[in-house]
């Protein structure tokens, strides 16, 4: 009886004819791949829990702000203070699941063919960098 070997030669593997050019490395990077996809969703389910749980907070809070007023002034503030934070917490949780999901993306090893470029960091207005020069 042959002893197996790590590698299956090409010509013994059953997929060769169905998968061409599935081999120990694809399955490799496909379970690498698959890695980082749980990961990433165990995150954002971790992070949208504790934000849906921010706001529950803070949603519960406005009938008792609106209950502090004394004016129809300090409603309408009660209201606009409360939808301005609204806003931002909400924009700024998009943000950090962008994140979660793009640190998630780039940490997956890929042959050089099938790289994805690094995120760009914010550019520079070249006046700006022009003026700072004229100053110094």
């Amino acid at each position: 009886m042959a002893t197996p070997t790590k590698e299956t030669p090409r010509y013994n593997n059953p997929f060769r004819f169905t998968f061409p050019g599935l081999d120990g490395s694809a399955v490799e990077n496909g379970a690498q791949a698959y890695k980082a996809w749980l990961q990433c969703m165990m995150t954002m389910s971790a992070e949208t829990t504790k934000f849906v749980t921010k706001r529950l907070q803070r949603d519960a809070q406005l009938p008792l702000n609106i209950l502090r007023c004394h004016t129809p002034q300090d409603v309408m503030q009660a209201q606009v203070e409360f939808l301005r934070t609204m806003a931002e917490d909400y924009t700024s949780e998009a943000d950090r699941l962008g994140r979660i999901v793009s640190e998630s993306f780039h940490s997956i090893d890929r042959p050089p063919a099938l790289a994805w470029p690094q995120p760009v960091e914010e550019a520079v207005d070249d006046r700006s960098t022009k003026e700072s020069r004229k100053a110094a």
